[in-house]
């Protein structure tokens, strides 16, 4: 599934407002979601989500967060259903050296850090860690879905993007209303500046910034850059700052799959322009091997302004329901 992020979902407008009374039943469909009674699992449960529809950061989040659990000792596993994969009824399976295709991009990210397992039912992922020796889950996406019970939850928001015009699908992005989804949440992590209104938290929050990491060639080069993920402006925006000279855009819906045209229609542009071409870590995953050579990645990393506060909030958590 390709998500493009509708204009009217930015602002309050006359289209918003004439599918308002649509809202109610998505958020009391998603409200049934979240009252189902879930598995408890016998390791910890950290949930990585967002309240808005399209990319809000989860996984740099996702990965960031295992990342300082590990310099706990802690054997974290992720798990997740692989949002945008071409696969169906998959079951659980560790994701290993499969294609993006069949796993979906995030997860190949994902088991760069830690075992992560991907299928239809979290409840069934969450055994399957357990199994394999996990004593902290940590569950990109799935703040809405009620499979699995939670030990910590936190809420991810685009800092540029915001709760758009904060109203329910499909009047707006949000999934459920706002202050529903606060209810549920032990922090919020805001990634970027605001450059939008947000309302009052009242819960912990963070800031964190992505941290791009450029490949010695490409730092003093003309660019070409692509990417399918759910603002691509935030990744031609991020090489703009690094003072990287971005001579073409390219966007695609978020996860969207490259085929021949694709990538015909990329190389001729580079080629015009006399440019090389970058990409998001999450896109290198779907790029064929062939290609590989001439396609430069730029990874990023989360920075978290209070990194230390924010551990110590996740072990406190964890330890309190322990």
């Amino acid at each position: 599934m390709k998500l493009v992020l509708p204009k009217y979902w930015e602002e309050d407008g006359p289209v918003a407002k004439l599918l308002s009374p649509a809202s109610f039943f998505y958020a009391r469909a998603t409200a049934k979601k979240v009252a189902a009674t879930g598995y408890r699992s016998k390791a910890k449960v950290i949930c990585i989500g967002n309240v808005t529809a399209g990319g809000a950061g989860k996984t740099p989040v996702a990965m960031a967060i295992a990342m300082m659990l590990q310099q706990e000792k802690k054997n974290v596993h992720f798990i997740t259903t692989g949002f945008g994969r071409k696969s169906e009824n998959l079951g659980t399976v560790r994701v290993l050296k499969q294609s993006a295709d069949i796993v979906g991009d995030e997860p190949l990210l994902l088991a760069q850090i830690a075992p992560t397992w991907v299928g239809e039912n979290r409840a069934e992922l969450a055994k399957a860690a357990e199994n394999a020796g996990a004593d902290i889950i940590i569950m990109d996406d799935g703040f809405q879905n009620g499979e699995l019970e939670k030990d910590a939850s936190f809420l991810v928001i685009d800092g540029g993007y915001g709760i758009g015009n904060g109203r329910v699908i499909p009047a707006g992005p949000l999934r459920e209303p706002f202050e529903k989804a606060l209810e549920r949440a032990d922090a919020v992590v805001i990634i970027g500046e605001k450059s939008k209104t947000l309302p009052d938290f009242k819960v912990p929050s963070f800031k964190a910034e992505m941290e791009l990491d450029i490949p010695e060639n490409v730092k003093d080069e003309e660019v070409v850059a692509f990417c399918g993920i759910g603002r691509p402006d935030k990744f031609f925006n991020s090489l703009k700052k690094h003072g990287i000279k971005v001579v073409e855009e390219l966007g695609f819906p978020d996860h969207h799959y490259y085929n021949e045209a694709d990538f015909k229609a990329i190389f001729g542009i580079a080629n015009s322009k006399k440019a090389v071409i970058v990409t998001t870590a999450k896109d290198m995953v779907k790029v064929p091997e062939r290609f590989r050579k001439i396609i430069y990645p730029v990874k990023g990393e989360l920075v978290f302004s209070a990194d230390k506060k924010l551990k110590k909030l996740i072990l406190k958590k964890l330890n309190a329901k322990g």
